[in-house]
């Protein structure tokens, strides 16, 4: 109920928490996929070991608010730890690197925007239960990646000259 509600800022920071370990789990599987096993595996271990003790810390000095900070601290480095392996084992060019970086930009503020939009419409018409929170943050979630994918010129592009390359290192 509403006794048990942390604020807005608390909000946020789950948000933001989870598209982290969200992004930081998919790079790695990804990573994985390129024959990359090893690495990934190791990461993904200390990922959680560091992930455990940040937790242990944040909450004794932070209380619950420090819960989401060490997840999308930990998760955030782990991040750029594996695009930073990506680029190494895939030596991939410049032209490519800006294609990722416009496409992941495009993609984190689109994020951002949905977010917002929903944000405000939740709080324009009352939603009774969670589930149905759940289909409607499921139905734009749905529609902001279809719309991604499908209209957007060179992500599409993007995927579809990459499929070959997973083949070849897989």
């Amino acid at each position: 109920g509403s006794e048990n509600y942390l604020g807005d800022l608390m909000t946020v920071l789950i948000a933001l928490s989870l598209i982290l370990s969200y992004f930081s789990n998919t790079l790695s599987y990804l990573l994985s996929t390129t024959g990359d096993i090893k690495f990934p595996s190791n990461a993904v271990f200390f990922e959680s070991m560091i992930k455990l003790a940040l937790l242990y810390l944040l909450l004794k000095f932070l209380g619950v608010y420090g819960l989401p900070i060490a997840i999308a601290a930990t998760s955030g480095i782990f991040i750029a730890l594996y695009i930073w392996r990506w680029n190494r084992h895939l030596k991939l060019g410049s032209q490519q690197k800006r294609i990722i970086f416009k496409t992941t930009l495009k993609i984190l503020l689109a994020l951002i925007v949905a977010t917002i939009t929903l944000y405000k419409i939740i709080d324009a018409i009352i939603i009774h239960g969670f589930l149905e929170f759940f289909l409607f943050g499921a139905l734009v979630c749905i529609t902001l990646v279809v719309t991604t994918v499908l209209f957007n010129a060179r992500i599409k592009s993007f995927f579809t000259r990459k499929i070959s390359l997973f083949k070849t290192y897989a």
